[in-house]
C-alpha cells in the first residue's frame, strides 16, 4: 500500500458514485474498508482542522475551490492516512527520536534473538 488512493481505498474513504439511470446523484465514500481506520482518521483530521498545525488551511483551502464542507473534510482525512503512513509505515519501525521506550525494547529483542514484535 502505497499510493494515497490505495491508502484511502483501505480506510473505506474513496469515491463511490450514486447514479440511477440518467439521473445523476452525489457521490459518497464507500465504506468498505477498515471502520477503525476510517475512524481514526477523520477525529485526526478533526483535531488537524481545529489544532495550529499546517493541515488546518488545507480543508478551507479546497472550500475556496468550491468543495462542500464535508467533502473537504473527507480529502483531509485521506492525507491524514497518508501523513501516519510515511510516519509510521513499514520504512520507519523505530522512530528512536519519538519513542525511546521502543527502541531500547527493540535493543532488548535483539540482544535475546527474539523476533521483533509486530507494530501496530
Amino acid at each position: 500500500m502505497g499510493a494515497g488512493r490505495e491508502i484511502s481505498a483501505a480506510a473505506g474513504m474513496a469515491p463511490a458514485p450514486r447514479q440511477s439511470g440518467a439521473r445523476p446523484g452525489r457521490g459518497r465514500i464507500s465504506k468498505t474498508g477498515n471502520t477503525r481506520l476510517r475512524r481514526i482518521a477523520h477525529l485526526s483530521a478533526l483535531g488537524a482542522s481545529k489544532s495550529r498545525s499546517r493541515l488546518r488551511t488545507y480543508s478551507p483551502g479546497l472550500q475556496e475551490k468550491g468543495k462542500p464542507p464535508q467533502v473537504a473534510l473527507i480529502a483531509l482525512d485521506a492525507n491524514c492516512c497518508v501523513l501516519a503512513r510515511q510516519l509510521y509505515g513499514p520504512a520507519n519501525r523505530t522512530r528512536t527520536a519519538f519513542f525511546p521506550r521502543m527502541a531500547e525494547l527493540a535493543r532488548r529483542q535483539a540482544e535475546l534473538d527474539v523476533p521483533p514484535t509486530k507494530p501496530i
